[in-house]
């Protein structure tokens, strides 16, 4: 069943999930392709050059791209009923994210200029939560109907 959304909102919640899928496929398309050139931008030093490093870099950017995917899903038709448990895993992944970057950042295992990116995904984080709050709201009008 799905929600009843105004079209402005349905609008609004496309280009929200549609511009999180772009930036995750963004991110995961350019770290694999060029993480050698974007480190040191982004304060890095040295680069691991063992295959391990390059083999979880690969499943790591898989599954932001993947999640990209789930948010394009999203963006498709966010008044489905499904797209909340796939913005709830969004929400998840986003803030694991963010932790994960910014305790290895303080940690100083990783510089500060790579983990600034996870302040991005903790910006989208909060704007998911609002999706599901206002679903939430919406699925609580319809039952008191």
């Amino acid at each position: 069943m799905d929600l009843a959304m105004t079209m402005s909102r349905v609008r609004y919640y496309r280009a929200m999930f549609y511009s999180g899928a772009i930036y995750n496929f963004s991110v995961a398309i350019s770290l694999v392709l060029a993480f050698e050139n974007f480190y040191p931008l982004l304060g890095g030093g040295d680069i691991p050059q063992s295959p391990l490093f390059s083999l979880f870099l690969q499943i790591t950017m898989g599954l932001v791209f993947l999640f990209g995917v789930i948010y394009g899903l999203i963006g498709y038709r966010p008044e489905a009923e499904s797209s909340g448990i796939l913005a709830s895993l969004g929400i998840a992944g986003k803030l694991f994210f963010f932790f994960i970057m910014s305790g290895y950042a303080a940690a100083g295992l990783i510089p500060w200029g790579l983990a600034a990116v996870s302040f991005v995904d903790l910006f989208y984080s909060l704007l998911f939560i609002e999706y599901m709050l206002y679903r939430s709201s919406v699925a609580k009008q319809e039952r008191s109907r």
